[in-house]
């Protein structure tokens, strides 16, 4: 008994350690194809927004003598600042003729007749062949303030085909480490554009790139690249600094260049490890408390051996009735055991999932959800785990949101019919109701004393099978006027997809109308029943 006190928590341990080891490497590599992906589009909409500025630049000056270009620089200046414009003022546009020199800028009025590229890659490339495809070469730094760029360029050519000189865009490397260092979800990640040569163009953690840097021949990333094995996340040592990630790569559609993206392996586990710890402090506490049971019942074993013969039966009564009590502890510790597992399961859940680039932020948003929790477990044990009424979830909600004047009475209408979730969607449908409740504080009509939320459910009934939905519309009016949906999507909207449609089952769609937003979810009430 003793032994198994310790080997049975223990080994209980190691399997859900194990579990959650396996379920965190398995979430890492979905993130990491997801961001690759986010990567790739990011990369492609550069790459095609400069085709675009190329192609508009080389209709415009197509057929012009040099001399023409010159004598109209004026009006070519202000084009080409124009197509800078378009891109977003992220681009350096420079026409050179068939000798490598400047003839228009759109940083300068007058170009610099000095400015020789007659020795870059690009120019040599485009003179010597007559693809009229985009080139990208690189990286160097700009000769003309000394920036990390890498180029990409056009070749321009006369009516009959010769080569009259190219069109250049200087793209800064500032351009994806500003959208790296923002939108990424781990700061510690790798990310990097790479031209399908293996020629490093830009990378972030940065390394020196003056001369390119090829792809190691004993690294991973050629391995995965010349078996065409893409968004295929691998574990492997980078080359060039020596730390363990798990990464993947994949092309740009339409450009010769591809990207890669990968975290560290000890930021992938560092969550993991967190947990591990609490597990072996809970595991700790169970083996203690079991051995103190268990020696309290031998020190009572041996006491009632020690008893007069005359009093047999008494002992023997006795003893059937500790027996009896150990079988009711051992199933109420089992029980509590069972429920303290489950709620620090989703408790875990919130911890994990829940960003962490603020700490402030990150301590707000964690209470907040786990207040949401506590009021569906109060619930739910008052109704002793039967179900809950759908009322008084949106009421606890709410009341977790109203002031000392009752700000939002007059804000918030709650319609529909009494029905009861079942026990099992309880809490994923308080979680659902808390997201939507802080968004419109914050963001949405709840944030201005004008703004006006309604909320009404009711249950469609299914024929055949006779199954039942419950729909329910959150309707929000009067708060800031929005301009269509958002361009990206926050952790907020990643947890309504996940609870609603992977935990319950079931769908929702949203539509962002200028006065609010607007929210249509489907719950199948008879799958919740099953689990």
């Amino acid at each position: 008994m003793l032994a198994l006190s310790v080997v049975l928590p223990m080994g209980l341990l190691g399997a859900v350690s194990a579990l959650d080891r396996h379920l965190t490497y398995s979430a890492a590599r979905r993130e990491v194809q997801t961001t690759l992906d986010l990567v790739a589009g990011h990369a492609r909409n550069v790459l095609q927004m400069q085709n675009v500025v190329l192609g508009a630049a080389d209709r415009h000056f197509f057929g012009q003598p040099d001399h023409q270009i010159l004598d109209n620089a004026s009006a070519n200046h202000g084009y080409a600042r124009l197509l800078r414009k378009y891109a977003g003022e992220t681009l350096r546009l420079i026409v050179f003729n068939a000798d490598g020199l400047a003839l228009v800028d759109s940083d300068l009025e007058h170009a610099d007749p000095s400015f020789d590229v007659s020795d870059r890659e690009f120019f040599r490339v485009h003179r010597t062949s007559a693809v009229s495809d985009i080139y990208i070469s690189g990286p160097s730094n700009s000769r003309a303030d000394g920036k990390p760029v890498f180029f990409v360029s056009l070749r321009r050519s006369s009516p009959d085909g010769q080569f009259v000189g190219v069109i250049v865009i200087g793209v800064e490397h500032r351009i994806m480490f500003d959208f790296w260092g923002s939108d990424l979800p781990d700061p510690n990640a790798a990310a990097a554009l790479i031209k399908a040569d293996g020629t490093y163009l830009v990378r972030k953690p940065a390394i020196s790139l003056n001369n390119g840097k090829s792809v190691s021949a004993k690294g991973q990333l050629e391995f995965l690249i010349d078996s065409r094995q893409e968004r295929k996340v691998q574990q492997g040592v980078s080359p060039l600094d020596q730390v363990t990630r798990l990464f993947a790569y994949r092309h740009v559609n339409a450009f010769p260049v591809l990207v890669t993206y990968g975290v560290p392996l000890d930021s992938v586990l560092a969550s993991w490890r967190l947990r591990l710890g609490i597990h072996l402090a809970i595991g700790a506490t169970v083996s203690l408390v079991l051995v103190l049971v268990v020696l309290h019942v031998r020190r009572r074993a041996i006491e009632l051996q020690d008893l007069n013969l005359s009093l047999e039966r008494r002992v023997e009564e006795r003893t059937a009735e500790i027996r009896a009590n150990d079988k009711r502890i051992r199933l109420l510790a089992r029980e509590v055991d069972h429920r303290a597992k489950n709620a620090l399961a989703v408790v875990q859940s919130i911890l994990r999932m829940t960003p962490k680039k603020d700490v402030n932020r990150y301590a707000r948003e964690v209470e907040g959800r786990v207040r949401a929790l506590a009021h569906a477990q109060t619930l739910l044990s008052k109704a002793k785990w039967k179900g809950v009424n759908l009322r008084d979830i949106l009421t606890a909600e709410f009341n977790a949101f109203i002031s000392d004047e009752g700000r939002f009475h007059h804000q918030v209408t709650l319609t529909g019919a009494e029905v009861m979730l079942p026990a099992v969607a309880t809490q994923p449908v308080a979680m659902i109701f808390h997201e939507l409740a802080t968004n419109a504080m914050k963001y949405g009509a709840l944030s201005t004393t004008a703004g006006r939320l309604a909320v009404s459910w009711w249950i469609r009934i299914e024929r055949p099978p006779n199954a039942s939905t419950l729909l329910v519309q959150w309707d929000e009016s009067g708060g800031p006027r929005l301009d269509g949906a958002p361009r990206s999507h926050g952790f907020g909207w990643r947890m309504l997809k996940s609870l609603i449609q992977t935990q319950l089952h079931g769908s929702f769609t949203a539509r962002w109308e200028s006065d609010g937003v607007k929210y249509d979810i489907q719950i199948p009430l008879e799958t919740q029943r099953d689990h």
